[in-house]
């Protein structure tokens, strides 16, 4: 049972290929072209460095979001026209799920943060429970120091916006702010494939239809 996952969500691209035994491979790219420009090739390449045929997928994991939203209809397009063209499940994972699974276990809260620009930061909080973290908040689009007045217990920070806010954030919480390691703080394809394997074995796939970017902040274009 193989899975396919796509992440365009924020500035780098990303995809994956797990099985149930864990990750076969994955690419990863944080310069150069735009998502539009790279994503197909990099799932050529991968493909082809795996061994395998888009035929062979069972499943295709998508971060739905939140995030950009040119990165966002990216993924969402090129997932879509894939299933739809090879008859391959559709499985939708919020971006910030997924960020969270960069982290191990941990006593102490789970805060990913995403640069929403304009000052703001996409958030959730997540709590560790039996075997995986657990969403204590829906996704929030809000200042950083509207985050911080949430939070009154020690939290580990990880996430793009970690570079731009994580000295506020030290200094507004003191010793209750912890941060992850800088390699942890990117959304990555794998940590999508995770969830989306998940999801295909609990039967939860969705439609091209369905299947909807999570942008948090309203879309311009709509």
């Amino acid at each position: 049972m193989i899975v396919l996952g796509l992440d365009t969500s924020a500035g780098a691209s990303s995809v994956a290929l797990i099985d149930e035994h864990g990750l076969l491979g994955e690419y990863f790219i944080n310069t150069g072209p735009p998502h539009s420009q790279r994503l197909i090739f990099m799932l050529d390449e991968l493909l082809k460095r795996a061994g395998l045929d888009l035929k062979e997928i069972a499943g295709l994991a998508v971060a739905v979001g939140p995030g950009t939203f040119t990165g966002l209809r990216v993924g969402l397009s090129t997932a879509k026209g894939l299933a739809l063209g090879l008859n391959i499940s559709l499985l939708s994972v919020p971006t910030l799920d997924a960020l969270a699974q960069a982290a191990p276990y941990s006593q102490h809260l789970l805060c990913p943060i995403l640069d929403a620009r304009k000052k703001q930061l996409y958030s959730a909080l997540y709590r560790w429970e039996a075997e995986g973290w657990t969403k204590l908040t829906p996704d929030l689009l809000l200042t950083p120091a509207e985050l911080a007045a949430k939070i009154d217990q020690p939290v580990i920070f990880l996430g793009d916006a970690v570079s731009e806010y994580g000295e506020f954030l030290q200094h507004t919480l003191g010793k209750q702010a912890r941060f992850a390691p800088a390699h942890l703080c990117f959304p990555r394809a794998h940590q999508v494939a995770q969830l989306g394997l998940r999801e295909l074995k609990a039967g939860r796939t969705v439609s091209a239809q369905e299947l909807v970017p999570r942008y948090v902040r309203r879309d311009p274009l709509l």
